[in-house]
């Protein structure tokens, strides 16, 4: 799923005739989106169903899970073994000391933060606009060539969403 619409594309761009192709845009959306993912770490979707992931616990009481989007489906289990699981209370989800945690959910978010959207729309601004920036050159000003580089803006936006541990 696309963070922004070709619409939302158009109307940054000030593109209020549809003149600009619908598949550039929509191929800068997706890309962008892609970006988003990768930089942050997380996805900002939602699953449509509930999947089980294991999450492996090291003896901890406290574990460090992927995003879940949705109650729906929520299930936790622990296991000494990795073999035989037990339920754990929906009144008790801090497992003790589990070595192994299996917990099925909608995972991702239920939403598109507003900031991931403005994020995604800069990004996606920058990517349909390189075509006419052949090898990063934008153009020429009074010191010379004109590159383009990282957007300041997009990292500040998407900073507060950036995982600071692994994807399991």
């Amino acid at each position: 799923m696309a963070y922004c619409t070709t619409e939302d594309l158009r109307a940054h761009l000030g593109d209020t005739g549809d003149r600009l192709d619908e598949a550039l845009l929509q191929a800068a959306i997706d890309a962008a989106t892609g970006d988003v993912d990768e930089h942050t770490g997380r996805r900002f979707d939602l699953d449509v169903s509930a999947t089980a992931r294991v999450f492996d616990g090291c003896g901890s009481s406290r574990i460090l899970i992927d995003d879940i989007g949705s109650l729906t489906g929520l299930a936790v289990e622990t296991s000494a073994d990795g073999s035989t699981w037990s339920a754990v209370a929906v009144s008790d989800y801090e497992p003790a000391w589990a070595r192994r945690v299996r917990v099925t959910a909608r995972w991702g978010w239920s939403a598109v933060p507003a900031q991931v959207k403005q994020a995604t729309i800069l990004r996606a601004v920058a990517l349909f606009k390189r075509k006419d920036a052949p090898h990063g050159v934008a153009g020429f000003d009074g010191f010379g060539v004109v590159r383009l580089r990282q957007d300041p803006d997009v990292e500040a936006l998407l900073q507060p969403f950036v995982r600071s541990f692994g994807i399991a």
